[in-house]
C-alpha cells in the first residue's frame, strides 16, 4: 500500500464539496419541481447557489480554524480503476470547490 498525507485544507475542501454539490443538487430538484423554467427559476437557482456556497465556505473555515496545521499520514488503497476522463472530472470538481471556499 502507498502512503499519502491528508491535512486540514484537504478535509475542508472535501466537506465543502459535499455540502455544495449535494445541497445544490437537492435544492435545485425542489426548485425545478415547483417553478416553471424561465427567469424566475434561473434567478432563484443563482440565489440558492450563492447561499450554499456561503454555507460551504463557513464549514471550510471552521475546519481550517479548528484543525490549523493538522496533517496525518494515511495508507492509500490500490489505484481505483478510473478512466482519464473520470480523473479529469474529479480534478475539475476539486478545483471548483477550492475556488468557492477561498
Amino acid at each position: 500500500m502507498d502512503k499519502g498525507i491528508i491535512n486540514a485544507e484537504w478535509l475542508a475542501t472535501m466537506v465543502a464539496g459535499i455540502i455544495f454539490n449535494q445541497g445544490k443538487a437537492k435544492l435545485f430538484n425542489v426548485l425545478e419541481s415547483q417553478l416553471d423554467g424561465g427567469p424566475k427559476l434561473h434567478a432563484t437557482k443563482r440565489i440558492t447557489e450563492d447561499i450554499i456556497a456561503g454555507i460551504s465556505q463557513n464549514a471550510a473555515d471552521l475546519i481550517r480554524d479548528t484543525l490549523g496545521d493538522w496533517q496525518e499520514e494515511v495508507e492509500v488503497g490500490p489505484e481505483a480503476d478510473l478512466t482519464a476522463e473520470e480523473v479529469k472530472e474529479l480534478e475539475d470538481e476539486y478545483k471548483q470547490i477550492e475556488s468557492i471556499i477561498k
